[in-house]
């Protein structure tokens, strides 16, 4: 993912009696902390925590610090058996230090213990700690799967922090995970009410676990959608936050791979423009989750096709084409194949938005999928149109077609595009076959999917013998007919007495 979910708030206020914390001393450095970590009263614990956590705020180099004057092993264990008030302020240095680093992992277990009996701050101390640790982090991720009743609990009557934190372990742990899914169902109330009335990363971490859990079964689906989250999602389209407008629209990507119904639903709140301006984002991910949840909705729907060429999308869509990022070429690519599958008004839109140069070079494209979405697109848009067949030669994409036929995902349509290539003519059929394309084809007859042994059929015929007038055709038939009437006559001939 590009864009990153900004960091939740920091929870600063704290409950629950306080020990008596000990005022540092001007001259305390970081070792004297750690020292009294270690072997200091309560008092002196709970104020080397607390000094250890103040330092640690927005500093990298006291951070670092922190972990060379092997600190982290002193919180741990503090974390593990110091008083409430000790445990309170470990959890929040440990949090401080969390990010990248290993050494914090040994803490795991202790906060899943603190999350599960500990007092009501400790335990949100130790949900902030989790969901800082679950983030890029497979093995933290699986030693929290026991604590996901315990953080659901939190996302649905936690603070504010202590949701969101909540909100960022649960999405790292359900994905791909339907058990954590399962569990974490009766949450989704929980979760569209923050996306409705959460801080920025609330909302961002909310968005994120429901596209979690959208990806799962479709009573997952159908209970989002049932809660309002639809209305909440495109609402986030429009959020000045980068992370909650790329979550969802990841969301509404996977609602919208669903249930007709959900297309409907998504075109009928009016998302079209919403996601169609998000192609003109600054952000790579914005766009690519965009042109995902388009390219969905657009698949096997006119209706909706006609929606989004309404919107503008176009010009946008040959912007991203015509871009240096490869996942933008790719899934524009993918939005243009799905509306290309549409009204005749629409493929000429596609065309005079200037969309088929920019097709024709990505059939050169080192990325392979690029290469098919672009070849599915020609297939369609260069149905008897002369010149975009003579707009593939011209761009020098026929070796490329050529070596599409080895791909599994677009043989068929390089197939068919280079059949109707050489319909050009005899210079177009001799380009074709310079290229290779002939034992290339030839071989796709033994393939074992009849519906790319059709296309090459077609395409060799063409290629071999160009593209024949209706007259011959007709003639054609008319001989054979006769050939076949003759012999006939002369079988019958031959077996009367």
């Amino acid at each position: 993912m590009a864009s990153t979910v900004p960091a939740p708030p920091s929870l600063l206020a704290s409950s629950g009696q306080q020990a008596q914390v000990v005022p540092l001393l001007e001259g305390d450095t970081i070792p004297e902390l750690v020292q009294r970590l270690k072997g200091g009263n309560e008092a002196a614990q709970v104020s080397a925590a607390c000094a250890l956590y103040e330092l640690a705020i927005d500093n990298p180099e006291v951070q670092a610090a922190i972990k060379d004057a092997s600190a982290i092993p002193a919180l741990v264990e503090l974390l593990k058996s110091g008083s409430e008030a000790a445990q309170d302020y470990a959890a929040r240095a440990l949090g401080r230090v969390a990010d990248g680093n290993p050494e914090v992992q040994a803490a795991v277990p202790a906060l899943v213990e603190l999350l599960k009996s500990g007092s009501e701050a400790a335990q949100e101390r130790a949900v902030c700690v989790l969901g800082r640790l679950a983030v890029g982090n497979p093995e933290v991720q699986a030693a929290i799967n026991d604590a996901v009743p315990a953080l659901v609990k939190f996302l649905k009557s936690g603070s504010g922090a202590a949701q969101v934190y909540a909100a960022a372990a649960l999405s790292r742990v359900a994905d791909g995970n339907p058990e954590v899914q399962a569990a974490i169902n009766d949450a989704v109330p929980a979760l569209v009410e923050l996306l409705k009335s959460g801080s920025e990363a609330a909302q961002a971490h909310a968005a994120c676990v429901l596209w979690y859990l959208a990806c799962g079964s479709p009573t997952i689906q159908t209970a989002i959608m049932n809660a309002g989250a639809m209305p909440a999602l495109l609402q986030l389209l429009n959020s000045t936050c980068e992370a909650a407008q790329v979550y969802a629209a990841a969301a509404l990507s996977r609602l919208a791979s669903g249930s007709p119904t959900f297309k409907t639903a998504i075109k009928g709140a009016g998302a079209m423009p919403a996601l169609v301006q998000l192609l003109n984002s600054t952000c790579e991910a914005a766009q690519v989750y965009a042109a995902i949840t388009l390219s969905r909705l657009a698949s096997g729907s006119p209706t909706i096709q006609t929606a989004i060429t309404n919107a503008g999308a176009m010009p946008a869509l040959v912007q991203l084409l015509n871009s240096t990022s490869e996942r933008a070429q790719v899934y524009a690519a993918m939005v243009v194949c799905s509306l290309a599958d549409g009204s005749p008004t629409i493929q000429t839109a596609i065309k005079d938005a200037g969309a088929m140069p920019a097709l024709v070079q990505l059939l050169n494209s080192t990325s392979e999928r690029a290469q098919v979405f672009a070849a599915g697109s020609v297939r369609r848009l260069g149905k008897r149109d002369p010149d975009v067949q003579a707009a593939i030669k011209s761009a020098g994409a026929i070796p490329a077609l050529v070596k599409l036929l080895n791909n599994e995902l677009a043989q068929g349509n390089a197939a068919i595009v280079l059949g109707r290539i050489a319909c050009g003519g005899l210079e177009f059929q001799k380009a074709v076959k310079d290229a290779g394309a002939v034992s290339s084809l030839e071989e796709l007859l033994d393939s074992g999917n009849p519906e790319v042994q059709a296309c090459a059929r077609s395409a060799l015929f063409v290629v071999k013998h160009g593209k024949l007038r209706t007259w011959q055709i007709l003639l054609s038939s008319w001989i054979r007919l006769l050939t076949l009437s003759v012999m006939l006559c002369a079988f019958l001939l031959y077996i009367k007495p």
